[in-house]
């Protein structure tokens, strides 16, 4: 539609078809309502997903080195986000808040060796300077997990895609939508230089949130519930020798830095606490009601969002100039040392860019 076409052109067309579009967007919007159906996991899915991480924990157990800490498993990502399928794989974090400052390759080593130990399932650890993870499938549940460890913005930023799937279940509908459409034409995962299912969820709620009125607000820029802090600070860690710089280099294969190599072993990686406040407005009873007193009540249905998202980052979003924001809840200037094709702002993470793994334009 859009190959050797002006913006122009495709509004006339719409008009001159109004009425085979609307016929269309009514099927589009049953086929919308079969693939969020479809995708959503039944009950049996997570109550494999508990058994699943009591078996590692278990594994953990019986590890003397894990009898000498507490730890506990966080769920994130999709699991946790309520953008979970019943093909998805499981992120976990592995949490110990006493070794928070312990490179974290130091306690997955051993993390690893207790499930292989245990005989519960295949594994493989992938090597990273700040994240790495154990590629763990189990072998009684057949549940596929990444787990990592003391990923608290991970677990922060699932909850507040969670909120914002409660809010209103357009958004709930239309980012299983995206997720399978970007599937389907193969333009989606950072490994294949395309963008991750969690940055195309950050484009739809920018885009719900400047719609008119708006499907979303800001969660992070309303303060409703009183009294309230304005601020939910935490610490996470991140490698020393990066606090204080604007992101993360690029790493290579073993997790060292591709352009200086600066980085020492990974098991001897220095770790410093960073703080974020990872504050979000969670009565959404409120947020509903004050956006309907403020803004009024968007009526657009699920179709017309999808192709209005289509149609505002392929003509209208400035990615040379903008960065998507949906901390701010609109698009905010890039920085002059931003060179990456496509850029998003972290909505706790000042170190993670989610657009950058786009490099195919």
């Amino acid at each position: 539609l859009t190959v050797g076409c002006s913006l122009e052109s495709i509004d006339e067309f719409i008009k001159e078809n109004s009425a085979v579009i609307k016929g269309s967007f009514d099927k589009f919007n049953e086929v919308a309502k079969e693939i969020y159906e479809k995708q959503k996991p039944g009950n049996d899915r997570y109550d494999l997903m508990n058994r699943t991480i009591r078996r590692i924990s278990d594994a953990l157990k019986n590890n003397t080195y894990f009898q000498n800490v507490e730890f506990r498993f966080k769920v994130y990502g999709s699991a946790a986000n309520t953008f979970w399928t019943s093909k998805s794989d499981i992120d976990i974090s592995l949490v110990i808040e006493k070794k928070m400052l312990e490179a974290p390759m130091k306690f997955l080593e051993k993390a690893e060796y207790s499930i292989k130990k245990a005989n519960i399932g295949s594994t493989k650890l992938i090597p990273a300077f700040r994240i790495p993870i154990i590629k763990y499938t189990d072998d009684l549940t057949k549940i596929q997990c990444d787990i990592n460890s003391n990923n608290l913005l991970g677990v922060a930023n699932s909850s507040l895609l969670a909120a914002y799937a409660t809010i209103d279940q357009r958004f709930h509908i239309l980012g299983f939508l995206v997720k399978e459409f970007a599937k389907i034409n193969k333009i989606q995962g950072g490994d294949m230089s395309y963008l991750t299912s969690y940055a195309y969820l950050n484009m739809m709620i920018q885009y719900l949130q400047l719609v008119k009125p708006p499907v979303l607000p800001s969660l992070q820029k309303l303060f409703l519930s009183s009294p309230r802090d304005k601020e939910v600070n935490i610490k996470y860690p991140v490698p020393a020798k990066l606090v204080g710089k604007e992101e993360f280099p690029e790493e290579d294969a073993f997790g060292g830095d591709k352009r200086h190599g600066i980085f020492e072993s990974m098991r001897d990686i220095k770790m410093d606490l960073v703080p974020a406040n990872v504050y979000f407005e969670q009565d959404l009873l409120k947020v509903r009601d004050h956006m309907q007193q403020t803004d009024g009540i968007n009526k657009m249905t699920v179709p017309e969002l999808f192709a209005g998202f289509l149609r505002y980052f392929l003509f209208d979003f400035k990615s040379r100039e903008k960065q998507i924001s949906i901390k701010e809840g609109h698009p905010i200037d890039k920085k002059e040392s931003d060179g990456f094709l496509f850029s998003m702002e972290d909505p706790f993470d000042t170190y993670h860019n989610p657009g950058k793994t786009l490099k195919i334009g």
